[in-house]
Protein backbone atom coordinates (compact mmCIF):
# COMPACT_ATOMS: atom_id res chain seq x y z
CA UNK A 1 0.00 0.00 0.00
CA UNK A 2 1.33 3.82 -0.98
CA UNK A 3 0.50 6.74 1.20
CA UNK A 4 -0.34 9.96 0.22
CA UNK A 5 2.86 12.27 0.42
CA UNK A 6 3.38 13.58 3.85
CA UNK A 7 1.57 17.26 3.11
CA UNK A 8 -1.19 15.56 1.53
CA UNK A 9 -1.68 13.08 4.67
CA UNK A 10 -3.85 13.42 7.74
CA UNK A 11 -3.19 10.51 9.29
CA UNK A 12 -4.93 9.00 12.10
CA UNK A 13 -1.97 8.75 15.08
CA UNK A 14 -2.47 5.06 14.98
CA UNK A 15 -1.41 4.70 11.39
CA UNK A 16 1.63 6.69 11.79
CA UNK A 17 4.04 4.33 12.91
CA UNK A 18 2.65 2.16 9.48
CA UNK A 19 3.46 5.44 7.73
CA UNK A 20 6.60 6.05 9.07
CA UNK A 21 8.14 2.08 8.26
CA UNK A 22 6.82 3.30 4.65
CA UNK A 23 8.72 6.16 4.67
CA UNK A 24 11.90 3.83 6.06
CA UNK A 25 11.71 1.59 3.20
CA UNK A 26 11.36 4.42 0.47
CA UNK A 27 14.60 5.67 1.50
CA UNK A 28 16.34 2.91 1.73
CA UNK A 29 15.43 2.16 -1.98
CA UNK A 30 16.25 5.32 -2.55
CA UNK A 31 19.42 5.63 -1.56
CA UNK A 32 20.21 2.62 -3.15
CA UNK A 33 18.94 4.00 -6.80
CA UNK A 34 21.27 6.80 -5.26
CA UNK A 35 24.15 4.52 -5.44
CA UNK A 36 23.18 3.36 -8.59
CA UNK A 37 22.74 7.06 -10.34
CA UNK A 38 26.49 7.78 -8.80
CA UNK A 39 28.09 4.93 -10.10
CA UNK A 40 26.50 5.99 -13.57
CA UNK A 41 27.95 9.66 -12.81
CA UNK A 42 31.35 8.10 -12.54
CA UNK A 43 31.05 5.39 -15.55
CA UNK A 44 30.19 8.50 -17.96
CA UNK A 45 33.84 10.03 -17.66
CA UNK A 46 35.48 6.68 -18.09
CA UNK A 47 33.32 6.36 -20.82
CA UNK A 48 34.50 9.70 -21.85
CA UNK A 49 38.02 8.93 -22.07
CA UNK A 50 37.09 5.55 -24.20
CA UNK A 51 35.22 7.47 -26.46
CA UNK A 52 37.81 9.91 -27.39
CA UNK A 53 41.02 7.35 -26.97
CA UNK A 54 38.93 5.57 -29.94
CA UNK A 55 38.65 8.95 -32.07
CA UNK A 56 42.69 9.17 -31.85
CA UNK A 57 42.51 5.87 -33.77
CA UNK A 58 40.65 7.62 -36.73
CA UNK A 59 41.67 9.63 -39.48
CA UNK A 60 40.07 12.56 -39.76
CA UNK A 61 38.07 12.77 -42.91
CA UNK A 62 38.84 16.81 -42.92
CA UNK A 63 39.16 19.72 -40.20
CA UNK A 64 35.88 19.48 -39.01
CA UNK A 65 35.08 15.66 -39.08
CA UNK A 66 36.48 12.66 -37.61
CA UNK A 67 33.98 9.62 -38.02
CA UNK A 68 33.46 7.77 -34.90
CA UNK A 69 34.07 4.01 -35.12
CA UNK A 70 30.95 1.62 -35.06
CA UNK A 71 31.43 0.25 -31.46
CA UNK A 72 31.73 4.26 -29.91
CA UNK A 73 28.30 4.84 -31.69
CA UNK A 74 27.18 1.37 -30.17
CA UNK A 75 28.60 2.76 -26.88
CA UNK A 76 27.27 6.09 -26.93
CA UNK A 77 23.13 4.84 -28.00
CA UNK A 78 23.89 2.42 -24.47
CA UNK A 79 24.80 5.48 -22.50
CA UNK A 80 21.98 7.31 -23.75
CA UNK A 81 24.80 9.62 -25.36
CA UNK A 82 23.06 11.46 -28.42
CA UNK A 83 24.43 11.19 -31.71
CA UNK A 84 26.30 14.79 -32.77
CA UNK A 85 25.04 15.91 -36.01
CA UNK A 86 28.97 16.67 -36.92
CA UNK A 87 31.26 13.73 -35.89
CA UNK A 88 34.05 15.33 -34.26
CA UNK A 89 36.01 15.49 -30.78
CA UNK A 90 33.88 19.54 -30.08
CA UNK A 91 30.50 17.67 -30.97
CA UNK A 92 31.17 14.41 -29.03
CA UNK A 93 32.48 16.65 -26.36
CA UNK A 94 29.14 18.78 -26.21
CA UNK A 95 26.88 15.68 -26.62
CA UNK A 96 28.61 14.20 -23.75
CA UNK A 97 27.88 17.23 -21.22
CA UNK A 98 24.29 17.43 -22.33
CA UNK A 99 23.88 13.58 -20.71
CA UNK A 100 26.39 14.61 -17.91
CA UNK A 101 23.79 17.39 -17.55
CA UNK A 102 20.77 14.88 -17.01
CA UNK A 103 22.33 12.64 -15.29
CA UNK A 104 23.31 15.56 -12.63
CA UNK A 105 19.50 16.52 -12.42
CA UNK A 106 18.93 12.99 -11.96
CA UNK A 107 21.25 12.50 -9.19
CA UNK A 108 20.28 15.60 -7.35
CA UNK A 109 16.42 15.08 -7.55
CA UNK A 110 17.32 11.76 -5.74
CA UNK A 111 19.44 13.50 -3.30
CA UNK A 112 15.89 15.58 -2.74
CA UNK A 113 14.10 13.10 -2.28
CA UNK A 114 16.25 11.25 0.23
CA UNK A 115 16.31 14.45 2.36
CA UNK A 116 12.13 14.52 1.80
CA UNK A 117 11.81 11.60 3.24
CA UNK A 118 14.69 11.85 5.95
CA UNK A 119 12.70 15.27 6.87
CA UNK A 120 9.49 13.42 7.09
CA UNK A 121 11.03 10.67 9.03
CA UNK A 122 12.15 13.02 11.57
CA UNK A 123 8.70 14.90 11.81
CA UNK A 124 6.84 11.47 12.40
CA UNK A 125 9.31 10.83 14.92
CA UNK A 126 8.36 14.27 16.82
CA UNK A 127 4.23 13.41 15.90
CA UNK A 128 4.41 10.36 17.75
CA UNK A 129 6.87 11.42 20.77
CA UNK A 130 4.49 14.13 21.69
CA UNK A 131 1.37 12.31 20.59
CA UNK A 132 2.62 9.67 23.13
CA UNK A 133 2.67 11.77 25.93
CA UNK A 134 -0.44 13.74 24.97
CA UNK A 135 -1.76 10.38 24.82
CA UNK A 136 -0.55 9.26 28.42
CA UNK A 137 -1.42 12.57 30.08
CA UNK A 138 -5.13 12.64 28.90
CA UNK A 139 -5.26 8.88 30.30
CA UNK A 140 -3.69 9.99 33.45
CA UNK A 141 -6.41 12.84 33.79
CA UNK A 142 -9.53 10.31 32.45
CA UNK A 143 -8.53 8.59 35.36
CA UNK A 144 -8.93 10.60 37.71
CA UNK A 145 -12.36 11.20 36.88
CA UNK A 146 -12.92 7.57 37.41
CA UNK A 147 -11.81 8.00 41.47
CA UNK A 148 -14.56 7.18 43.83
CA UNK A 149 -13.80 10.72 45.38
CA UNK A 150 -14.47 12.87 42.31
CA UNK A 151 -17.33 10.80 41.36
CA UNK A 152 -20.02 13.38 42.66
CA UNK A 153 -17.24 16.69 41.59
CA UNK A 154 -16.92 16.22 38.05
CA UNK A 155 -18.82 13.41 35.78
CA UNK A 156 -17.79 12.21 31.98
CA UNK A 157 -20.05 13.77 30.86
CA UNK A 158 -18.54 17.06 30.18
CA UNK A 159 -16.80 19.09 27.59
CA UNK A 160 -13.42 18.48 28.91
CA UNK A 161 -13.39 14.37 29.32
CA UNK A 162 -15.05 14.33 25.62
CA UNK A 163 -11.98 16.27 24.32
CA UNK A 164 -9.70 14.00 26.81
CA UNK A 165 -11.17 11.32 25.03
CA UNK A 166 -10.73 12.71 21.58
CA UNK A 167 -6.55 13.49 22.48
CA UNK A 168 -6.31 9.81 23.57
CA UNK A 169 -7.74 8.55 20.64
CA UNK A 170 -5.79 10.52 18.31
CA UNK A 171 -3.33 13.05 20.62
CA UNK A 172 -1.60 15.02 17.34
CA UNK A 173 -2.67 16.86 14.47
CA UNK A 174 -0.51 15.73 11.81
CA UNK A 175 -0.96 18.71 9.45
CA UNK A 176 2.33 20.57 9.81
CA UNK A 177 2.49 23.82 10.54
CA UNK A 178 5.09 26.15 7.99
CA UNK A 179 8.32 26.58 9.78
CA UNK A 180 9.66 30.18 10.30
CA UNK A 181 12.65 29.98 8.02
CA UNK A 182 16.35 31.00 9.12
CA UNK A 183 17.87 33.84 7.06
CA UNK A 184 20.64 31.94 5.13
CA UNK A 185 23.35 34.23 4.31
CA UNK A 186 24.71 34.19 0.18
CA UNK A 187 28.15 34.47 1.76
CA UNK A 188 30.77 31.57 2.40
CA UNK A 189 31.96 32.54 5.82
CA UNK A 190 33.67 30.33 7.48
CA UNK A 191 32.66 27.12 5.53
CA UNK A 192 34.42 28.05 2.08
Amino acid sequence: DQFPPAEAARLDFDEMAARRQFVKKKRHLTVRLQKVKLLQLHNLVALAKTLFDRLLLVEPTDLCTTPFPAESVSLMEKAGIEMPEQMNAKELYRAICRRLLAQEKEVADIALEILRDELQLVRMGLYLQTGEFLRAQAKTVMAQYHLPENALLITTEDDLYEHLEVIAANPVDTSWPLPEQPEISDELGHWG
